[in-house]
C-alpha cells in the first residue's frame, strides 16, 4: 500500500486515490514514519496544512531522525540538518549526497518541542537548511539560531 500510494503521489496525478491508498497503508502499518510524511506532502499539495502538520508530527514521532550513514566505515564527523514543511528548504543533496560524515535530518514543524537532548547527541556541526526567508521560512530563522546554540554545536544558517 505504502509504495502504491507513494507512486502515485510521485506522479502527482491522482492525489485522492494516493492518499487512499497511504491511508489504508497507515492502518496497516503505524509505524512507518514514511507514510506520514507522504500523506503530509500529498495535503500540502491540496493546502490542507492542518492535515498536513497532523501527518508531519506522526511521521516524526515515528522516527524523530533521519540518518544517512558516512560512505565510509568510520565517520570523520556527524551533522544535523533541520528543515521544514512550512517553508523552502534547500537540498542538501550537494551537502550532504555522497560525505564522508553522517547525516541526520531533522524537521522543524510548528508548535512542535524538538528534542535538543538528542540532537545534541547527534550533531558536531548543525546545518539550517530552511531558506525562502521572505515567503515563509523568516520566522524559522530565529529559533533555528537559538536552539543551534543552545545544543551547543557549530551551526550554519543556509539561506
Amino acid at each position: 500500500m505504502h509504495a502504491h500510494g507513494r507512486f502515485l503521489s510521485r506522479l502527482c496525478e491522482d492525489d485522492e486515490e494516493a492518499a487512499h491508498s497511504l491511508e489504508r497503508a497507515i492502518a496497516l502499518n503505524a509505524a512507518d514514519n514514511n507514510t506520514f510524511a507522504e500523506l503530509g506532502n500529498i495535503l500540502m499539495r491540496k493546502r490542507e496544512p492542518g492535515g498536513a502538520l497532523v501527518m508531519f508530527r506522526r511521521a516524526q514521532e515515528a522516527q524523530p531522525l533521519i540518518t544517512w550513514r558516512a560512505n565510509q566505515e568510520k565517520a570523520n564527523f556527524s551533522a544535523v540538518f533541520l528543515d521544514t514543511p512550512m517553508g523552502g528548504s534547500t537540498p542538501v543533496n550537494y551537502l550532504a549526497g555522497r560525505a564522508s560524515y553522517d547525516r541526520h535530518f531533522h524537521c522543524v514543524i510548528p508548535d512542535t518541542p524538538a528534542n535538543l537532548d538528542l540532537l545534541r547527541r547527534k550533531a558536531d556541526v548543525v546545518f539550517n537548511m530552511i531558506s525562502n526567508a521572505d515567503d515563509g521560512g523568516k520566522r524559522w530563522l530565529w529559533p533555528l539560531t537559538s536552539w543551534s546554540g543552545f545544543a551547543g554545536r557549530q551551526s550554519t544558517i543556509h539561506v
